[in-house]
């Protein structure tokens, strides 16, 4: 039986704890997870031909952060699906223009409102 496509999040977090704790959260919700250890790899993964349907990416991570993917990947268009970005601090938002980035998820994170939000941006029903 062929069931729908499993939508695919690119997930950038340089802690690999927290990293491998997301890919299991995330496959457990039924999404398919390419995960990476900061924003330099997330650029290469999009140039490579990765078609992600959303980006979750740790602001703060080495060589280049959120911010710098959100600004190459506005240098080509925009971004290809919607960006959530995680952050131990407050105010992570205000560090990008009004729109470029639909959501923010604060750590530590909570796994149900995780999920609640991935869900919600990619217009499913929670898992």
């Amino acid at each position: 039986m062929v069931g729908r496509p499993r939508p695919t999040v690119v997930v950038s977090e340089d802690e690999p704890e927290i990293r491998e704790l997301l890919v299991l959260v995330l496959e457990r919700a039924d999404l398919r997870v390419v995960a990476v250890g900061d924003g330099r790899e997330v650029l290469e993964a999009l140039e490579g031909g990765l078609l992600p349907d959303l980006l979750l990416l740790d602001l703060h991570t080495p060589r280049l952060d959120a911010v710098g993917v959100m600004a190459g990947l506005e240098a080509r268009g925009g971004s290809p699906c919607p960006v959530l970005v995680m952050s131990g601090g407050a105010g992570a938002l205000e560090a990008f223009p009004a729109g470029v980035v639909q959501g923010f998820v604060s750590k530590p994170f909570d796994v149900g409102r995780l999920i609640g939000q991935i869900a919600q941006l990619l217009g499913r029903a929670r898992p």
